[in-house]
């Protein structure tokens, strides 16, 4: 008994040395960083949806405020200013505006429903992700898996085919490694990230379209919208400030006036540099590149940062041009 005892004991041992070895090599910290950036950037993308759209009604409202400083007229409110109730969608803002003329803001469609959906269960999903790889103890990882199972049926009901029966697995079947001290956890915290990622990096549906390729289309296409919304505002704004500038106006009025023009034509040219198609494609060649390293935690680390990081750089250009405030007359 005493030999079987210790043979026992060694192949603890010998099963807690390779369980070790295994962990150093697929360990989720080889990638939190990236899966932290992959979920930022994902934030950053779906945020400038909403984010295009409020820029370009705050660069139309300065459109009407330039009017009135420049030409010094007497100001009144638009009808919408009056109207009893909660605004309703689709409804003019109430804005300064010349008396007998008519609002200058243009109101430029919010985003569907459908858009407002996919934004949110594509956040949630990527917010998922960076919370298991950030959970600390059991407590908080039970949690976020239960939050994670959420997303993915939010994911579910945006993508015919996308089948979550398998998510009631995540974050399970690998409990009897508990009784290795100190990585249990973590060993549990990578087969969920490996199980989710791997689902919705699979080809469902009748296109045989990964999940991401098919919310990415989606988004797409609000977001190019938003794009030439934006373009088309600040365009107008552009013309309406060139057309106060002129000779008589005095250095101090043409100075402050050249300021704006120049203001606006910088946030034109961010536009200009933004390339929504290219930070959709990179944001799914990022959870691409997360998937295959999560499968075959071979020397990926160095592939994913540099997936993640090209995503990461195209969402900041889209981010730059549609967050910017509509500038202020310095008149």
């Amino acid at each position: 008994m005493l030999e079987r005892g210790v043979l026992m004991r060694n192949v603890r041992i010998a099963v807690a040395a390779l369980m070790a070895a295994t962990l150093v090599s697929c360990s989720p910290y080889n990638y939190s960083k990236s899966i932290n950036d992959f979920s930022n950037g994902v934030s950053g993308l779906t945020g400038a949806v909403e984010g295009g759209h409020q820029a370009s009604q705050e660069d139309a409202v300065a459109i009407g405020r330039r009017k009135l400083v420049y030409n010094q007229q007497q100001v009144t409110f638009s009808a919408s200013c009056n109207n009893g109730g909660v605004s309703k969608p689709g409804e003019p803002p109430c804005v300064v505006m010349a008396v007998g003329g008519a609002s200058d803001t243009r109101n430029t469609p919010a985003p569907g429903p459908r858009t407002v959906r996919v934004s949110k269960a594509l956040a949630g999903y990527a917010q998922g992700l960076k919370a298991i790889s950030n959970a600390s103890d059991r407590t908080e990882f039970d949690a976020e898996v239960a939050k994670l199972k959420k997303s993915l049926e939010a994911l579910a009901a945006l993508v015919p085919g996308l089948g979550v029966g398998g998510a009631a697995a995540i974050g399970g079947g690998i409990n009897l490694l508990g009784w290795l001290v100190g990585t249990g956890l973590d060993l549990q915290r990578y087969e969920t990230l490996r199980k989710t990622v791997t689902l919705v990096n699979s080809p469902v549906g009748a296109n045989d379209q990964r999940p991401l390729d098919t919310l990415g289309g989606a988004m797409l296409i609000e977001l190019l919208q938003m794009q030439t919304d934006r373009r088309n505002v600040l365009f107008a704004e552009a013309a309406e400030i060139r057309r106060g500038l002129g000779p008589g106006l005095g250095e101090p009025t043409y100075r402050a006036r050249l300021a704006d023009l120049e203001d606006v034509l910088a946030k034109l040219e961010a536009v200009r540099k933004s390339d929504p198609t290219a930070a959709v494609e990179g944001m799914v060649a990022a959870h691409d590149a997360l998937a295959k390293a999560l499968n075959d935690p071979g020397n990926q680390a160095e592939a994913v940062a540099k997936a993640v990081g090209e995503f990461g750089d195209r969402v900041n250009a889209v981010v730059a041009a549609t967050s910017s405030k509509a500038s202020k007359s310095k008149n």
